[in-house]
């Protein structure tokens, strides 16, 4: 069709050896006239690697197609080509379509079976050239803790000054 190619990511090989490949080809044309293809094999382990530092602090990190498919992540629970649509971030980046063009709003969302839900926080970017998006996300109450924490402190020094108020 002389039109540039993105395959779809998979895994190749088993345990500690595999790796998350996908296939690229682009074509040769002159004057008009298709000459032939060059295709490339692409190792995502840079993505992955990339995918572990944001992990480390403390992010799950993922991409997704635009399908709502996992291209890559580093959480053992999701698979390469697992449908990721049950989770509402990525649900949101699905329903965008073509349209998804900057960095979405950070949205709160359930994770997890039944009674046993967690409340994420998230949110995508877009990297358009390949119709894939960038997810993070961390629990709520870890994102907000630091906050709490502020929140805990300031009502002990109001107190705090409140009765010191009193005593003199």
């Amino acid at each position: 069709d002389s039109r540039a190619y993105n395959g779809e990511p998979l895994v190749v090989g088993s345990g500690k050896s595999s790796r998350t490949v996908m296939l690229v080809s682009t074509p040769i044309t002159y004057s008009g006239r298709f000459l032939g293809m060059i295709a490339s094999v692409v190792d995502m382990e840079f993505l992955i690697q990339r995918l572990q530092e944001i992990d480390r602090g403390g992010l799950i990190p993922y991409v997704v197609d635009s399908e709502g498919r996992l291209v890559t992540g580093v959480n053992p629970e999701y698979a390469t080509g697992q449908d990721m649509k049950n989770l509402e971030i990525v649900k949101n980046f699905v329903e965008q379509g073509g349209k998804a063009q900057m960095v979405a709003a950070t949205r709160e969302f359930s994770v997890g079976p039944g009674k046993k839900k967690t409340v994420m926080l998230g949110t995508y970017s877009p990297v358009t050239n390949l119709n894939w998006a960038v997810v993070v996300q961390k629990p709520r109450d870890e994102a907000y803790s630091s906050v709490f924490e502020m929140q805990r402190t300031a009502r002990l020094l109001a107190i705090f000054a409140v009765v010191l108020s009193i005593g003199v």
